[in-house]
């Protein structure tokens, strides 16, 4: 019973921990480069809390993520062909030069 228990917290906290999303707008990407931790990007979106360089907009893929290959391509992509992005990212991490962002969408 014990067991059980602590199992069901456990899954109860992590799912608060995970649910802990921020997202933008569709919005423009206006820089786009790569550097040691990934490809970082300038959007039209802000965000002075967790991204602390550019004025709050620089985020970043993190070349340390599952399907970076996948994610900076699309990103390259979308960035290329002028099309708007939604990005949605953990409001959970620390402040940084720039925010890491967990997912976006193209449209």
């Amino acid at each position: 019973m014990l067991r059980y228990f602590a199992l069901v917290v456990g899954v109860v906290c992590s799912m608060n921990a995970y649910a802990a999303w921020k997202s933008s707008e569709y919005v423009n990407i206006r820089t786009l480069y790569p550097f040691d931790k990934g490809l970082a990007f300038n959007t039209e979106h802000v965000d002075k809390a967790l991204s602390l360089c550019d004025n709050g907009t620089r985020f970043f893929l993190s070349s340390e993520d599952k399907n970076y290959q996948v994610k900076a391509s699309a990103l390259m992509a979308a960035f290329m062909a002028k099309k708007q992005i939604l990005i949605r990212y953990d409001e959970d991490q620390a402040p940084a030069c720039e925010a890491k962002v967990n997912r976006f969408l193209v449209r």
